[in-house]
């Protein structure tokens, strides 16, 4: 089985999305590497502790100037400094675990009207694609009989 493409590296200086645990939704900051399963993560309000990379997620983020096993007051002041937690609660990731969030805590009705609404906007959706490919159609398969007309025409005169 492939292994799925990941576009960040773990690396120091990594801003990370903890996902298990008694830390989970929290954001750290990964300051070394301990083995091929694990990373020594800290950041505010989180201990200095190994995390395995099953229960991190990586972010685009990468805090420098600073080397393996950095003090935390060290990677605290850099993290603040860098308004990395306004950075992240920004992005896209975290968005789509909010609404994933709201999703899960949606009652019967609530999901119903969801997918009530959906079918409605899927339709007016379609009808503007069909509105719009319409006239695309009709030229493409006039251009198709104008060309056919041309070959039919050069077969006769052979």
């Amino acid at each position: 089985m492939a292994m799925p493409y990941n576009r960040y590296f773990v690396e120091i200086g990594r801003v990370v999305y903890l996902t298990r645990g008694k830390d989970k939704g929290r954001i750290g900051v990964i300051v070394d590497v301990v083995d091929q399963n694990r990373a020594l993560v800290t950041g505010p309000g989180l201990k200095r502790k190994p995390q395995l990379f099953k229960h991190i997620r990586l972010t685009p983020q990468v805090l420098t100037g600073f080397c393996a096993g950095t003090k935390d007051r060290l990677v605290h002041k850099q993290f603040v400094d860098s308004n990395v937690e306004k950075i992240f609660y920004d992005s896209l990731f975290y968005k789509k675990l909010q609404a994933r969030k709201i999703r899960e805590n949606l009652n019967d009705f609530q999901r119903f009207k969801v997918l009530h609404l959906k079918k409605k906007m899927n339709t007016l959706i379609n009808l503007k694609y069909g509105k719009l490919r319409k006239p695309a159609r009709k030229a493409f398969f006039k251009k198709l009989a104008e060309k056919k007309e041309k070959i039919d025409a050069l077969k006769g005169t052979q």
